[in-house]
């Protein structure tokens, strides 16, 4: 639906309920019995970009990495240790009031222009599809429902993509550049909703 517009999509790495602790950039997944859908939590890591770039002129940002492992991969521990021999306890984590984050990385990412170009097109891109995929999902239905009227209803109740309180990050991966203003604004314009939080830089999540 309208709510998972991301979801099934070729440009879209998705996971679910992660929880994080900057102090020791220790990440790991939030589970619970009571959650009734499906959750996409597999094991995976997030490495720094190539260690040079542009010709040697830049260098990788090593400070930005995921690494997690699945639920079942955990094997249902509750905590484990950090580097400094203190416990993370993963169902102590409280989820963000902000249900949608989203990482927007492509190359030249640093470049406004290319910015532009590749990562705010592609976001566009991907929020249509999305709305495309849910009105196609509601003719099937529709025409074989017995309550047309109430499915079309239910359906409007939705908030389009845009209309949702989404906070965006803008990953550039090399040491000395910075998200600038530029960057910011025109993600900003990507939403309608005014409750929703200005896009940050994602290295500010380390």
């Amino acid at each position: 639906d309208r709510a998972a517009w991301w979801r099934n999509n070729r440009l879209c790495f998705e996971i679910d309920y992660i929880c994080h602790r900057p102090q020791s950039n220790k990440w790991a997944y939030m589970t619970s019995s009571k959650w009734k859908q499906n959750v996409f939590q597999p094991t995976m890591e997030l490495k720094p970009s190539a260690w040079k770039y542009d010709g040697g002129r830049y260098n990788a940002e090593l400070r930005v990495g995921i690494k997690v492992d699945s639920p079942t991969r955990r094997m249902e521990r509750t905590t484990e240790s950090d580097d400094s021999g203190e416990e993370f306890s993963f169902d102590t984590c409280q989820l963000s009031t902000t249900d949608t984050h989203v990482v927007l990385q492509s190359v030249f990412n640093d470049m406004v222009g290319e910015f532009y170009s590749r990562s705010l097109l592609g976001l566009h891109q991907t929020m249509m599809m999305g709305v495309h995929q849910d009105e196609d999902q509601n003719d099937d239905v529709g025409n074989s429902a017995d309550n047309d009227e109430a499915t079309t209803s239910s359906s409007q109740s939705l908030a389009l993509p845009w209309e949702q309180d989404i906070q965006f990050y803008i990953h550039i991966p090399l040491q000395g550049k910075q998200v600038l203003d530029g960057h910011k604004l025109f993600t900003a314009g990507m939403l309608a909703n005014s409750n929703a939080g200005m896009p940050m830089s994602f290295l500010d999540l380390f």
